[in-house]
């Protein structure tokens, strides 16, 4: 359950894929985002190209247009569903997680599971060489994506430890949630008796409340922190 919250959470880490971290993480006024998205764009307009898009400011940290890509590209999460938070938003509470996790330090992960995951990755390709044109491609390298899927891990053991404590529902939650939520528990357009839905009801209503816990959390950081999203990022976040 808790791996499926930190797949939400999916974006740029402290120092993962991102590569434009401002001197000091300084405090970003609105106006100096402006221009230097409009450097970003112009200088790269002068040699034929437009070189990258920032696509949002967290707490001095920029997250670009080739860091929403980048995730996508790698298989690193899915596209946002009509009606869920966009890419760029995840990003944003990613970066923000991060912090957290980068605070309280939890374990490390073990070396051979990093690999697993990035091995999981490079399997997406159809060949090394393809893998390593998508890095070229989007501007990172592949110590830069090890680390990304490092900091993953060590986010997924923080929600763990911070929302993972055993839960227990009260029987007339089990029973209202199991009222309030009749799709879950229809099987053959038939719907269960409280009775045979009972457990499958019970673990849905932890999951629920847990990822309640995480999205009030996210809402405190937000509250706290300094974002700024330039005007038509948003429009693009979604890819």
């Amino acid at each position: 359950m808790i791996e499926r919250l930190s797949s939400r959470l999916t974006g740029v880490g402290a120092s993962a894929l991102s590569r434009k971290v401002l001197p000091c993480r300084r405090r970003v006024s609105r106006m100096s985002v402006a221009v230097l998205t409009a450097a970003v764009s112009l200088g790269g307009v002068a040699h034929g190209q437009i070189i990258d898009r920032v696509m949002a400011v967290v707490n001095g940290a920029v997250i670009t247009q080739s860091d929403v890509e980048a995730v996508v590209r790698f298989g690193l999460t899915s596209r946002p569903a009509a009606g869920t938070p966009d890419l760029v938003e995840r990003l944003i509470d990613r970066r923000l997680t991060m912090v957290e996790v980068n605070r309280y330090s939890p374990p490390e992960p073990a070396a051979a599971l990093v690999e697993s995951r990035l091995s999981d990755v490079r399997l997406r390709f159809e060949s090394r060489q393809a893998f390593e044109r998508a890095l070229e491609e989007v501007g990172i390298s592949e110590e830069q994506l090890r680390g990304y899927l490092r900091d993953d891990l060590r986010m997924q053991v923080y929600l763990r430890q911070r929302f993972g404590a055993a839960y227990q529902p009260a029987e007339s939650d089990i029973l209202q949630y199991y009222r309030t939520h009749p799709s879950e528990f229809t099987r053959n357009g038939v719907l269960l008796n409280y009775g045979e839905a009972y457990d499958d009801a019970r673990a849905a209503l932890i999951v629920a409340r847990r990822e309640q816990q995480v999205q009030d959390w996210l809402s405190g950081l937000r509250r706290r922190a300094d974002i700024i999203v330039p005007a038509g990022a948003r429009a693009g976040g979604g890819l």
